[in-house]
């Protein structure tokens, strides 16, 4: 997915907001959607499943699965603050690109500020692992970022999907046709 300008600008305002002793959930999701709007796709672009705005029920329900932090208690009440709305704003994007919320708790824990961030200006790429591969392997690499390129996934099958750069220039039918044996040499190595 590409970001646009308007939505990095957009960000960097609201990012610059005071934070201060914290926001109410009410204010965090304000700041969240306003984000949000200009950050990700438009309305028909994504899943007919997600919402256009993060509400506080879809909110607490991404808090108790793990992909964004709870808020801080400050006497009766929860105040939030730029950790929790740089989390919130990575979940709206993963959910767009069409990440599970089960797959994205995984990859938002522990995550400093910084590399939250980069996830969600630069981008994750999401790589197969299989069993008996090796650490140094780079087919075994779970999420990595990539700042420079994006990339289109495509479901090809429950459970097989193909991750193809968006430059990737038109593959000559030679180039394609060593790929498809690839393919196919990964595929009968697997066992259904």
């Amino acid at each position: 997915m590409e970001v646009a300008k308007s939505g990095i600008r957009e960000f960097e305002k609201v990012a610059a907001k005071g934070w201060g002793d914290g926001v109410s959930l009410d204010e965090l999701l304000v700041r969240v959607n306003r984000v949000a709007a200009k950050l990700l796709p438009v309305a028909d672009e994504r899943d007919a499943r997600i919402s256009p705005t993060l509400v506080q029920r879809t909110f607490r329900h991404y808090v108790t699965l793990g992909c964004i932090d709870p808020g801080q208690r400050v006497g009766r009440r929860a105040v939030y603050g730029y950790p929790q709305f740089l989390q919130a704003l990575l979940v709206r994007r993963l959910l767009a690109d069409g990440v599970s919320a089960e797959r994205i708790a995984p990859l938002v824990a522990g995550k400093s500020l910084e590399e939250t961030k980069r996830m969600l200006l630069g981008g994750v790429e999401f790589v197969a692992r299989s069993e008996g591969t090796k650490a140094h392997d780079p087919v075994t690499a779970t999420a990595a970022f990539d700042t420079e390129r994006r990339w289109v996934r495509t479901l090809l099958a429950p459970g097989l999907e193909v991750h193809i750069r968006d430059d990737l220039p038109r593959l000559k039918p030679a180039e394609l046709r060593q790929v498809l044996v690839k393919l196919k040499a990964e595929l009968s190595r697997h066992k259904y």
